[in-house]
């Protein structure tokens, strides 16, 4: 790991099949989306992004609009909010997610970080 950031939920991006992140269960989405509208205050758990770069970690912080970040961890709640944001493109609490950021992970260990968020994201 490299950070943590706040990234805009419609700029993530899901990551190429071959990393093995579950599809997503779009009646879980719903529910999600349900749950973060009927709560919108309550604080949600960080989303985990990674990144595939040669640059050194300061510079992908120091630039991180120029950075694809793909979601490795929290898919479901990346859909859900960004279904929320179509709705309400302006709402305050959705309109920015944390990320904890990973930087070229192998596929193995992109399965490990997405197998551990999945617990989270889905409590």
């Amino acid at each position: 790991m490299i950070s943590e950031f706040t990234k805009i939920p419609t700029h993530l991006l899901t990551p190429p099949e071959e990393y093995g992140v579950r599809e997503l269960d779009l009646v879980f989405v719903k529910f999600l989306k349900e749950k973060m509208m009927a709560e919108p205050t309550a604080t949600y758990p960080p989303l985990a992004v990674m990144v595939q770069t040669q640059h050194s970690n300061a510079a992908v912080l120091s630039n991180l609009p120029d950075y694809r970040f793909m979601v490795i961890g929290g898919n479901h709640s990346r859909q859900a909010v960004q279904e929320i944001l179509e709705r309400w493109p302006d709402h305050p609490k959705f309109c920015t997610r944390n990320c904890v950021v990973y930087k070229n992970l192998t596929h193995e260990e992109a399965d490990w970080v997405s197998f551990f968020f999945c617990v989270f994201d889905s409590q």
